[in-house]
């Protein structure tokens, strides 16, 4: 049997995850990543089953090169440290943005260029070696060496940059938008895992919706060009799609208790969902750490609550209990609220449901007592809205607390410690909960205690 191989474009890969997922019948598409095979941004218009290209950024220019020589920088690494940079800025300052006019800025034909001589990623080309010249360095100072002290320079590199990132971020899309006139805006490429510009771009352009797929990185581009074939190539009609980010694998009760026997834990087996979600939240009330290990993995970078570790979202002492009994994260670093979708509005001050993490917002002035433990330095929060239909179980642990709490909002970060990936697995879920300090593991229909 003769088979055939079609070669999707990079950029083509990312734009199709998130236009066909959107549940969009048209959209502007800005995709923006370190590189594809030549082009680092890409600017398109979706109408029906059909994308077309209308402007391309190449190498060497690339918003997510830029970023990632910034994160080697300052000590981290790259293509996972990323995030902590977006993390850091908000405790610094954008004092070094008359230096950064020279690094990267906006050109008038609705692009950017960058000063190569600050680079050296397009002689290398390897993560290992220094992305930044000799100049940068003659510039911004000695690169900060990994896990030594953040210094106020670090912190205001990453704030510079991170406000760089913003502003040709909203650049590029004021452009897509007077190009287009759509008013539905799909955001892709590993850029839009910057929750900050995302939001920034929701709030200063004139479209109205923002669809980010939940694995904009690289990691979505093989649903992308599955759903490009399909749609754009075979030409099928569009049609609903699933949207949910819970595509990973899913374990039964005898395969949960086979591993819970296996590592001779004891434990309590609960049948009835509604009692799982109010024992899940009476713990979190009480002040306790929990595993949540819940249906399908997520896809992506980040946990939804199928594979989470949840406690309340207040005292601000909270988020440092987590990090020294669980996480063992910068300190610097947030952690991200879940709430119900029908309250969040109360809390949040943003118009249009977060479920991915993808936008970063204010927490409302009057709410940040209660929010204190996933309410970042400078106000802001990393929201995902939580609905019935998407996630029931896990909306109803949150329903539970609110009735216990009087707050729709739980704390929820990621199943996994510093440096490891986030668990999958049962045996992978036992393994964390057992080297580290969290009160109770809820595992399918299975509670343990310490």
């Amino acid at each position: 049997m003769k088979k055939k191989v079609i070669n999707v474009e990079h950029h083509i890969a990312h734009a199709s995850a998130s236009y066909f997922c959107s549940g969009f019948n048209s959209a502007a598409i800005l995709s923006l990543d370190g590189s594809g095979e030549i082009a680092t941004t890409l600017m398109a218009i979706a109408q029906g089953n059909k994308i077309k290209k209308l402007k391309e950024i190449h190498f060497p220019y690339s918003i997510g090169l830029l970023y990632n020589t910034v994160t080697q920088f300052l000590g981290f690494r790259i293509d996972s440290g990323e995030g902590k940079v977006m993390g850091l800025a908000p405790y610094g300052k954008p004092t070094y943005s008359k230096e950064f006019e020279k690094v990267i800025y906006p050109t008038k034909d609705g692009g950017f260029k960058m000063d190569m001589s600050y680079f050296r990623y397009h002689y290398t080309g390897n993560k290992k070696k220094p992305f930044y010249s000799k100049k940068f360095i003659k510039i911004f100072g000695i690169p900060r060496i990994p896990e030594s002290e953040i210094t106020k320079r670090d912190e205001d590199l990453a704030a510079t940059l991170q406000d760089a990132t913003e502003k040709i971020g909203v650049h590029l899309a004021k452009y897509l938008y007077d190009l287009t006139k759509e008013k539905r805006l799909c955001l892709s490429g590993g850029v839009a895992l910057n929750s900050v510009m995302n939001f920034k771009i929701l709030q200063e352009t004139n479209f109205d919706e923002v669809y980010i797929y939940p694995a904009s990185h690289d990691g979505g581009t093989a649903i992308g060009a599955a759903l490009y074939v399909y749609y754009s190539l075979l030409n099928n009609p569009l049609k609903p799609v699933n949207q949910s980010p819970y595509l990973g694998p899913e374990y039964s009760d005898n395969e949960i208790e086979k591993s819970l026997k296996n590592f001779n834990l004891k434990y309590e087996k609960i049948d009835n969902k509604d009692k799982l979600a109010k024992i899940g939240a009476q713990l979190v009330h009480e002040g306790k750490i929990i595993g949540w290990f819940q249906g399908r993995t997520e896809i992506g970078p980040r946990a939804f609550g199928n594979r989470s570790i949840l406690c309340r979202p207040y005292p601000e002492e909270m988020k440092k209990i987590l990090n020294e009994r669980v996480k063992h994260r910068e300190g610097f670093r947030p952690f991200a609220p879940s709430a119900k979708i029908e309250r969040y509005k109360e809390f949040f001050e943003i118009d249009i449901p977060s479920p991915y993490m993808l936008l970063v917002c204010n927490t409302r002035k009057e709410k940040l007592k209660e929010l204190s433990a996933i309410t970042h330095v400078d106000g802001t929060a990393r929201l995902q809205t939580v609905s019935k239909e998407e996630n029931e179980l896990y909306w109803k642990l949150i329903d539970e607390y609110e009735k216990l709490s009087g707050i729709p909002v739980i704390l929820n970060t990621s199943f996994n410690v510093r440096g490891e990936p986030i668990i999958n697995s049962p045996d992978d879920a036992i393994k964390c909960f057992l080297k580290t300090h969290m009160d109770a593991l809820i595992i399918g229909n299975f509670l343990v205690k310490k």
